[in-house]
């Protein structure tokens, strides 16, 4: 058994003024209005309408933090280098999968938005979904209606004259 409970909250409530307004992959801004920090970019920072921190400091933090993830990249996941290498080998490295900004190569297919993801309207390959087509199927429905229009009318027919079950 579920009780409600309800906290009051001592203090006064004072919506949130700021956004987050973090640069996004599509040119756009983060809307995010989070006290603190947004779980995406960190850190809310005052920024200015291009998405550039104003704050001398933040802005020499986020440099430093890019140059350092730059540098955790290796050197042989390099597309160019991967492309050439690919084509002294005849070997697949897998240029195409490299996302950079030297991504000349053709991709296979559709990237998707959200690799990490589950597809919910993809039709999942589960024993119980290969049972579920065998025994569902149109034809094995109508064969066991069919049995069971049987089994009743033999019931019906043996104890028709008895007022008992012939109600069942």
């Amino acid at each position: 058994m579920m009780k409600s409970r309800y906290i009051t909250f001592a203090g006064k409530f004072e919506p949130v003024k700021h956004k987050c307004r973090a640069p996004l992959p599509s040119g756009a801004l983060c809307e995010r209005q989070d006290r603190v920090k947004c779980p995406f970019h960190g850190l809310i920072i005052p920024r200015d309408e291009l998405g550039n921190p104003t704050i001398v400091e933040d802005r020499a933090r986020l440099e430093k933090e890019k140059r350092k993830k730059q540098e955790e990249e290796p050197d042989w996941r390099d597309p160019e280098l991967m492309r050439e290498i690919e084509a002294a080998t005849g070997v697949d490295l897998g240029s195409s999968k490299c996302y950079g900004k030297g991504k000349k190569g053709k991709g296979k297919g559709k990237k998707k938005k959200y690799p990490n993801l589950t597809d919910l309207k993809q039709n999942s390959n589960t024993a119980r979904s290969r049972l579920e087509k065998k025994v569902f199927s149109k034809g094995s429905v109508k064969r066991v209606t069919e049995a069971m229009n049987r089994i009743d009318k033999r019931k019906h027919e043996k104890f028709s004259n008895q007022f008992n079950y012939a109600l069942n």
